[in-house]
């Protein structure tokens, strides 16, 4: 269920996952510009922490070196990258 404008309870009928749910009912309110900015830049640091968190995960568990990396910023990884 989601609140409107008015504070009234509607249901959607889409493929928002859990987040974006959560997200819509906390937001339900009109924001100034500067604010909407300031979110658009938590909401982007929270996934570069993300993200952060999955890519040292990948490099621990596939062991990889300052030199893989080297080798696949010069494409020599093209065809076999990580299988």
């Amino acid at each position: 269920m989601y609140r409107n404008k008015d504070n009234m309870n509607f249901s959607v009928n889409s493929n928002l996952n859990e987040a974006q749910i959560l997200l819509l009912n906390m937001l339900n309110t009109n924001y100034s510009e500067k604010e909407i900015n300031e979110l658009r830049e938590i909401l982007l640091a929270f996934n570069n922490r993300k993200l952060q968190v999955k890519l040292d995960e990948f490099v621990v568990k596939n062991s990889l070196t300052r030199e893989d990396f080297q080798k696949l910023a010069q494409g020599q990884f093209r065809n076999n990258i990580f299988l």
